[in-house]
């Protein structure tokens, strides 16, 4: 009777990043390691309908909520069962919205108020407003 060595499986480890903009985050695969020292291929599954191929990848989620993250890495060695996989659970914030009162047309030179207090908070609440009105002044 032949017994085969149990196959030295390789390891998946995810590290994520949140980007700037709400729902934007990086996902990196660069931790996880073939023990055999092979390549390994990498497929990642966002959860909400979009899959990505790479170790390193960028996802954009279109709407708040809670998603399940996926990776799944396959070795070199193309037998069954040298892969793995995990799992990250990410949560989807709702982003801030400006909201933004201000008279639709003024005359040269007249004063003008703008107002922002009817701006909707996300996750956190708004902390101050700054206006930029790309004249030099603020």
């Amino acid at each position: 009777m032949d017994v085969w060595p149990a196959l030295a499986r390789p390891k998946a480890a995810i590290d994520r990043s949140d980007l700037a903009a709400c729902g934007s985050i990086s996902f990196d695969a660069g931790r996880s390691v073939d023990p055999k020292g092979g390549n390994l291929a990498y497929r990642w599954d966002f959860g909400d309908g979009s899959a990505a191929e790479g170790p390193l990848v960028r996802h954009d989620y279109n709407a708040p909520g809670r998603y399940k993250t996926r990776l799944e890495i396959l070795g070199s060695s193309a037998r069954i069962g040298d892969g793995a996989a995990t799992d990250v659970q990410v949560d989807v914030q709702v982003p801030p919205e400006a909201r933004i009162a201000s008279p639709v047309s003024a005359a040269t030179g007249a004063e003008v108020t703008f107002d922002g207090s009817g701006s909707v908070a996300g996750r956190l609440p708004i902390r101050r407003l700054t206006w930029h009105f790309n004249d030099g002044a603020t």
